[in-house]
């Protein structure tokens, strides 16, 4: 297993940089997720990192050693495509062990290995079907396959689930996680599903237009994000425009708001984020406490989604959704006006 490692890459391609100025570093048996739209680089990075593309400045390492110039078949690393990429008139088998062929490995070795392979993704006994046989989770085990019975250094995944359905995906999260722990090896994977970087990262590199705007543990980033992209790219936020005054922000046209986090000097525009799953629903005349946060808004609809409700509101022309479990208690009525309350520590300053 080994560390990897990006310093100061930048890639272009013509007059498009694909890449700017990134540096992140990714521990040794690590699962790190690379997040973000489309265009944003992340799949340009992970292909920096397999060596199908070389940078144009910056320098990569894989295990303390440079690589940004070493062929893709001498940095001993496996990756699993988006398509799987299967050979159709192969078995299983012949799937999985192609790469341990190619490196001539005796007969008796490369059984060995397809074997426990195919035992750690639990495909064991379906060696001999084609894929055509197989279905989407288990055309989607046997690349994972294939791509770890080389023993790489480090495993690299481009948007390894999204060829599955929901209830496949969720699964397949799971199984995905168990077999990394397992091996224990460096995993990088490329997704733009914020619920599966948040479930399977130990660690999320956030990317926006080339640039890393933000890394760190899933959580944190959740949290605590650092700017109005990586609030309302990973999970969803309430933004709101003020100024600073008394230690506070004053909205818009609107009331004071209280927050933990740091704040620039008097008179500074600032731009602050709420997740909608820390704010509550309150009618006129609910007590909501001296320690809360408080603006009235409108009801627009309350939309049912089974386990929680989402509330769309309005204060003025600003949209603002509210996110609330299903306690079996009526929603509120569309037209209602009523008070939305939070805590000063959920208010999250950002930059724009």
């Amino acid at each position: 297993m080994a560390t990897v490692s990006a310093k100061g890459v930048s890639k272009l391609f013509g007059t498009f940089k694909a890449l700017d100025d990134v540096s992140i570093d990714f521990d040794d048996g690590g699962f790190y997720g690379l997040l973000g739209p489309s265009g944003s680089g992340k799949t340009t990075l992970l292909r920096l990192i397999a060596g199908f593309e070389f940078p144009d400045s910056g320098s990569i390492s894989i295990g303390g050693e440079a690589v940004e110039r070493v062929p893709t078949e001498k940095r001993d690393v496996g990756m699993m495509f988006q398509s799987y990429a299967l050979f159709p008139n192969m078995s299983v088998f012949d799937n999985v062990a192609f790469g341990l062929t190619v490196r001539r490995l005796p007969a008796s070795e490369i059984r060995k290995r397809v074997g426990e392979a195919l035992q750690l993704v639990r495909l064991d006994g379906l060696d001999q079907r084609r894929p055509h046989q197989l279905s989407g989770g288990q055309r989607q085990r046997v690349a994972l396959a294939r791509a770890i019975v080389i023993r790489p250094r480090v495993l690299l995944l481009d948007e390894p689930l999204s060829a599955l359905d929901k209830a496949l995906r969720t699964g397949m999260q799971v199984e995905l996680k168990r077999i990394q722990r397992e091996i224990g090896i460096t995993t990088i994977f490329v997704t733009h599903d914020q619920e599966e970087a948040l479930t399977l990262s130990d660690r999320i590199g956030v990317l926006r237009e080339g640039r890393l705007v933000q890394e760190g543990a899933p959580r944190d980033i959740y949290e605590r994000p650092n700017s109005a992209f990586a609030a309302t790219f990973l999970g969803d936020a309430n933004l709101f425009e003020g100024a600073v005054e008394d230690g506070a922000v004053r909205l818009a046209g609107g009331p004071l708001v209280r927050t933990d986090d740091p704040l620039p000097a008097a008179g500074a525009s600032v731009t602050v984020a709420v997740r909608p799953e820390r704010m509550t629903v309150r009618l006129e005349g609910d007590d909501s406490g001296p320690e809360h946060n408080e603006i009235g808004a409108q009801v627009e609809a309350a939309i049912f989604a089974g386990n929680s409700l989402t509330y769309h509101l309005k204060r003025g022309d600003m949209p603002i959704r509210v996110f609330v479990q299903n306690s079996g208690a009526a929603p509120v009525a569309a037209g209602t006006p009523v008070r939305l309350t939070w805590q000063p520590a959920h208010t999250i300053v950002v930059s724009r």
